[in-house]
């Protein structure tokens, strides 16, 4: 991608999104991209009953603009009890890593300061001293081995769909990611297509509709069984 800014445009509630010029889809719903982060990964997972419980490990399946990452660790951050935390990242397209780093610009403007932190460091400590470390594996992550992560307690799986993107989508990869989630552990995800449910029953999880907050009437939770 040449330059992502000239792809920028403000969602409803004001945060940017951008729409992928090869893929022609948007990287969130018009009706807010903040508001999406906020409600279908945090306030609709169960996490913010889980910070103060104990340790976390968070897989980020497309970090893309960061929006699901950042509302992560602002509620942690509001958490005065939270334990540690640790966030592993998955994106596939390093050239927009790059843009999301940059400071003030008309995408990362509205982004709180310690993203830019995290960008650099890949670690913040909390008020009450507990850590949070960031791993972030850039590539194609339907090649990448599984197996060397483990103890997933929630899964935002938030990659394009499965239109442009099916390989982050299918039964296949969906065993794979179930073998390094803990038991009981919740993915959450937008996409609530037929074939997505189905392969995530067929993987092992439990899968229910849940109302959104935005134009979309369904997201989907699913929980290791």
């Amino acid at each position: 991608m040449d330059n992502w800014l000239d792809h920028v445009t403000l969602t409803e509630d004001g945060s940017p999104t951008l729409n992928h010029p090869e893929h022609q889809q948007w990287f969130h719903s018009k009706a807010g991209a903040e508001t999406e982060a906020k409600s279908l990964y945090i306030d609709a997972s169960g996490v913010l009953e889980s910070f103060s419980g104990k340790d976390l490990h968070i897989a980020d399946v497309g970090l893309g603009l960061g929006y699901n990452m950042i509302a992560t660790v602002e509620a942690w951050l509001n958490d005065p009890h939270s334990k540690k935390l640790k966030i592993t990242s998955f994106e596939y397209d390093e050239s927009l890593w790059k843009t999301i780093q940059i400071p003030e610009t008309k995408l990362t403007k509205m982004y709180p300061s310690f993203w830019f932190e995290v960008c650099d460091s890949k670690k913040l400590r909390h008020p009450n001293g507990s850590a949070f470390d960031w791993e972030l594996i850039l590539g194609d992550l339907t090649e990448f081995d599984l197996t060397s992560l483990s103890g997933f307690d929630f899964v935002w799986h938030d990659p394009f769909s499965p239109d442009v993107n099916e390989g982050l989508w299918t039964k296949d990869f969906f065993t794979k990611l179930n073998a390094v989630v803990v038991s009981d552990g919740i993915l959450m995800t937008y996409s609530v297509r037929r074939s997505v449910r189905d392969n995530l029953m067929a993987s092992g999880f439990d899968v229910i509709k849940i109302p959104t907050t935005t134009m979309k009437k369904n997201w989907l939770k699913a929980k290791k069984l």
